[in-house]
């Protein structure tokens, strides 16, 4: 009986971000109404990128609700470098110090989140995802980070490389 127990405890926080991210808002609020008054961020880790590391950030617009998240990174002004894509995880399980990753990432790169949603591939730059008006997610806390993709056209043949930024904590409130 206990497994059930665990399971359905688990689910909960499942099905809450499952609602944030994926489904539409079943609330019945007036459209573009939005009750959180912010989101607290709190970054860790260190990111990889091609010629210096890479954070994510991301803010919340009170007035629709929506979540931005945005990938900052030197690579914009590098030389023949191009970021072409990104992969946005999100997690309720965070790993503080990071899991190093396989050889198709670059460097040094760490997985900071426990992926239970895997969004991509997306543009570079920003990604814009709705929350609904829920009061179950008041004090949600879950985490982010996102897998940039580039390209450099310094060295032939030209492949791909992909690295992992820093994370988030974030916190609706």
């Amino acid at each position: 009986m206990k497994p059930v127990i665990t399971a359905l405890i688990r689910s909960l926080p499942v099905a809450l971000l499952a609602a944030a991210f994926v489904a539409a808002p079943l609330s019945g609020r007036a459209a573009g109404q939005c009750d959180f008054t912010g989101i607290d961020t709190a970054s860790f880790g260190t990111g990889t990128g091609v010629c210096s590391s890479s954070t994510l950030l991301a803010a919340l617009d009170t007035a629709t609700c929506d979540v931005t998240f945005s990938y900052a990174a030197d690579e914009f002004h590098c030389g023949n470098t191009y970021f072409t894509q990104q992969l946005l995880i999100l997690g309720l399980e965070s790993f503080p110090v990071g899991i190093p990753v396989s050889a198709k990432f670059l460097p040094d790169s760490r997985l900071y989140v426990n992926p239970l949603f895997v969004f991509g591939p997306l543009p570079g730059g920003s990604v814009t995802l709705s929350v609904p008006n829920d009061a179950a997610l008041l004090g949600l806390t879950f985490y982010a980070q996102t897998a940039p993709t580039f390209i450099t056209t310094v060295s032939f043949p030209i492949k791909p490389e992909t690295g992992l930024s820093s994370a988030l904590a974030l916190t609706l409130h």
